[in-house]
């Protein structure tokens, strides 16, 4: 099925460079050992012999419960969830990483879970008692989703017909189990029921076939999950159409589920014009419910919340699940300043969630990160032992979930890297080192794009095969860079700064397209604070710090912790505070800023680095107080 804009195929995407690098490194070192660091919650065959029935008993899943949402129920899907995300990002690593053997080993789990599939063409968690009969929290279709999306980039990359067929036949079973119009999928009882409504995600898979297939008859079903969602008792029910439409209505719930659902009411959308103004809306909440860094705030609920740098925590899923759907959002409206909110999530707050040292990512973190030892910057909440702010390779006291999306983060983000935009059209939307080799017209288009953005100022775009006539390049200048007049190109392109985009209509074999600029010091000043951009950086003075550990996880990774040096107690003000200054300069050492430090009562310079790059880090600077 031919829509525009569109992605490329997958399978199309050879990543170079730092982006090949990082995704390498992390296939070959914590992430591939995650089924290994806690054999406990991969060992189950839930999609096989260990399917979940009415006398399963709840799984022991070595975590801590205080302060989990109420109902064990959720425990008994929650391996799946664990399983399956850490599939889908390790067969998009392995691939990406060009690793035969991750890729052999990814093979052998897929064509294992192929073979749980019931003659009938169920694949999931459930035995027969259970299956397709619940009024309550269960994991049915969010079982079916985080596995189906792993075998849909399969299915891309390699050509199994016999997954692809397994996959068909998986989705025609649950659309019969309820059919469209006539059964109540997300009917439910008062209570917490999240695995439920986690389940809306099976619509990524939907929409994956109706452009593999054409067939209209997926959106419709689609359309359908959501207007059942809609109208059913939702504990998560944020993107409930009545809610969704309504811009006065703040958002409440699990902030996961709040930006992955943003992708059901386009898929929605696609099949009933109505809910097109209804994403629009939801949309611009989520937009205003990001802090500066991106990050998509929820730790774990949004609870009608503005971001504030300190106060305001964001997760791992979110971050994955929102630059997903940002994505999706900027392929339904063609908006190009979107793309510079995915960046702004990618480079800043999904970054920054990595320990830049030591293997392990936070499950929470905000952007003013003082204290990471378990609590929101130090903060004693009620009732609640939190432990989800600091270091880890699994944060299995919690759960399982934000490690195996750290693996996905990297793989989705470059998907949409080059696009299809119209029919004679191919649009570079982020600047990253990779080839694209593909198919336009019935002719080959093969291309290399070298560059060490973020970190240099420089995107060379090398034709590798004769670029078909009639075929034009536009490349996006990100929006930070628009207005920039130090940008220069090649003579080729054509710079249209009213469209922020580098028109090219012809890439030469022998004569790359050079694209350079000066990166310039941006300061923002609001509410929250001033701030220091640099290109696309959000840049932070890094913090002297303490470092403890803490669980160990297979003798080689622990979980880690940190404070700041000398430690800023729950709201104590930060040690650096802003000075009038003039705009500063960036330099090859980098930007150094004038800073006032409250407890020696001086003015010192301080460099700042890209937030990512600090342990403990001070990204937002309040005023100097008045003597």
């Amino acid at each position: 099925m031919t829509s525009f804009p569109h992605i490329i195929p997958v399978n199309c995407i050879q990543p170079n460079g730092w982006v090949y690098t990082r995704m390498a490194n992390l296939l070959n070192g914590w992430f591939r050992k995650i089924p290994e660091l806690v054999p406990e919650l991969f060992s189950p065959d839930l999609y096989g012999a260990d399917r979940i029935g009415n006398e399963s008993p709840i799984p022991k899943l070595g975590n801590l419960k205080a302060g989990d949402a109420p109902g064990e129920a959720q425990y008994r899907w929650w391996n799946s969830e664990t399983q399956s995300n850490w599939l889908d990002g390790f067969v998009r690593l392995a691939w990406y990483s060009q690793n035969n053997e991750a890729i052999s080993q990814a093979r052998n789990r897929i064509e294992a879970l192929i073979k749980t599939q019931d003659e009938d063409g169920y694949i999931g968690i459930y035995q027969q008692d259970l299956r397709y009969r619940f009024e309550g929290e269960n994991g049915e279709l969010w079982a079916k989703a985080t596995l189906f999306r792993a075998l849909t980039f399969w299915v891309e990359v390699s050509g199994d017909t016999v997954v692809f067929q397994a996959l068909v036949r998986g989705v025609d079973n649950l659309m019969a189990a309820y059919p469209i119009d006539q059964s109540h999928p997300f009917k439910s009882n008062p209570g917490f029921n999240g695995g439920m409504s986690h389940g809306l995600c099976i619509t990524d898979v939907l929409e994956w076939l109706y452009q593999k297939s054409g067939n209209a008859y997926y959106l419709d079903y689609a359309r359908f999950l959501y207007e059942d969602y809609s109208r059913q008792w939702q504990s998560e029910s944020d993107a409930q159409f009545k809610n969704a439409s309504n811009p006065e209505i703040l958002l409440q719930g699990h902030g996961v589920h709040a930006f992955e659902h943003l992708r059901t009411l386009l898929v929605a959308s696609s099949s009933n014009e109505k809910y097109s103004a209804a994403a629009r809306t939801y949309g611009t909440k989520l937009l205003q419910s990001l802090t500066p860094a991106g990050g998509p705030i929820g730790d774990e609920w949004i609870k009608g919340r503005m971001p504030q740098p300190r106060h305001t925590g964001y997760e791992m899923c979110s971050i994955q699940e929102w630059i997903h759907s940002i994505h999706q959002w900027m392929l339904d409206t063609q908006d190009l300043t979107l793309a510079d909110v995915a960046e702004n999530t990618f480079y800043n707050a999904g970054f920054g969630a990595f320990h830049p040292k030591e293997p392990g990512i936070a499950y929470l973190r905000t952007d003013d990160s003082f204290i990471m030892d378990g609590s929101r910057n130090g903060e004693i909440e009620p009732n609640r032992k939190q432990t989800r702010y600091k270091f880890s390779v699994v944060h299995q006291d919690v759960a399982a979930c934000c490690a195996p999306n750290a693996g996905r983060l990297i793989p989705y983000f470059l998907q949409y890297a080059v696009l299809f935009w119209s029919e004679n059209e191919l649009r570079l939307v982020h600047f990253l080192p990779l080839t694209i080799d593909t198919i336009w017209n019935n002719q080959p288009v093969k291309f290399r794009i070298e560059t060490n953005y973020p970190y240099e100022e420089e995107v060379l775009i090398y034709a590798e095969k004769p670029w078909p006539k009639g075929l034009k390049l536009s490349v996006r200048i990100p929006g930070w860079l628009t207005h920039n007049q130090s940008l220069t190109i090649s003579s080729e392109g054509e710079i249209k700064h009213a469209e922020g985009l580098i028109t090219i209509n012809s890439l030469a074999e022998e004569q790359p397209i050079r694209i350079s600029w000066k990166n310039k010091v941006k300061v923002e000043s609001d509410s929250m604070g001033t701030r220091i951009r640099l290109g696309p950086w959000l840049l932070a003075a890094a913090l002297s710090h303490k470092t403890t550990y803490g669980r160990n996880y297979g003798n080689c990774f622990r979980d880690i912790y940190a404070q700041s040096e000398p430690l800023i107690e729950h709201g104590e003000d930060p040690i650096w505070h802003w000075v009038p200054q003039p705009e500063p300069e960036a330099r090859k050492d980098g930007v150094t800023v004038n800073l006032y430090h409250r407890i020696s009562g001086k003015i010192e310079a301080v460099p700042l680095v890209p937030m990512h790059q600090a342990v403990i880090r001070q990204v937002n600077f309040a005023e100097k107080p008045h003597s």
